[in-house]
């Protein structure tokens, strides 16, 4: 479910943990083999949200 998140101002998926996260990228893991995704806390929302780079 993506919501807007206040301190960006853009739609973000929204995980309850650190752990929901981990787990959400290992789902997508094959899908999406050329992006590397982590996750990070945001203090503006207090949810965690993902990070990519393209390889």
């Amino acid at each position: 479910m993506r919501k807007l998140c206040p301190s960006c101002q853009k739609p973000k998926v929204l995980f309850a943990s650190e752990l929901e996260a981990l787990k959400y990228i290992k789902s997508r893991r094959n899908k999406a083999a050329n992006v590397h995704l982590k996750p990070y806390y945001c203090e503006a929302c207090q949810a965690w949200h993902l990070t990519h780079k393209v390889r």
